[in-house]
């Protein structure tokens, strides 16, 4: 066998063996995820949490509706934060911070600024398909980004207050939905746009 060819074989065992210690090492890590609530929703689409115990679930059930669930234990019970929205919304993502919760859903925004014992529809938002908290403005007010659609256009809209209000920041460029978005600076924006195949 050549001294080169006795190098690859070395290399490739070298890998081989890091690739085997690196999936052992994983493996218990693996069986450390537990579930701790399941069949909260017929379809759950939205979660976030503002510290490990607090946190907020969005969905929706058959024969209920549209309904966002509040835990204060890490997701071990869940109450309902009572937010009447009728029986035609279907609550798409959500996002919080603090005692800010904001919801997206296919006919606009919703908030609430008292840790979810009331939620508001928002204005100047439209179809968010998703929402994330992006910290806080120079006023102190919390910054919450969409991706969606907002006046016909694709694109995001920013609110500075809360969720209370939005500025859709909409492009002709998109002609597929725009899905997703992240917000790395206040003015560098990036958004993945796609939709289902029809056929």
């Amino acid at each position: 066998m050549g001294e080169g060819r006795l190098v690859t074989m070395i290399k490739y065992c070298v890998l081989f063996l890091a690739v085997c210690v690196a999936a052992t090492t994983a493996a218990p890590a693996l069986a450390n995820w537990e579930i701790i609530s399941e069949g909260l929703f017929t379809t759950e689409l939205g979660i976030a949490f503002t510290t490990p115990d607090n946190g907020y679930a969005a969905g929706d059930s058959n024969g209920v509706g549209p309904t966002i669930l509040k835990t204060t234990n890490g997701g071990k019970n869940w109450t309902d934060c009572q937010a009447n929205f009728g029986i035609d919304l279907l609550l798409l993502a959500a996002s919080a911070a603090d005692e800010t919760v904001v919801v997206s859903s296919v006919f606009g925004e919703l908030y609430s600024d008292d840790n979810g014992k009331s939620f508001h529809l928002s204005v100047g938002g439209g179809l968010s398909q998703s929402i994330r908290f992006l910290g806080t403005d120079g006023d102190g007010g919390k910054k919450f980004g969409c991706a969606g659609t907002y006046g016909g256009k694709q694109g995001v809209a920013i609110s500075t207050d809360g969720g209370k209000l939005y500025k859709p920041f909409g492009t002709e460029k998109l002609y597929t939905y725009s899905r997703y978005a992240a917000f790395p600076t206040d003015t560098t924006w990036y958004v993945a746009a796609g939709q289902f195949p029809s056929d």
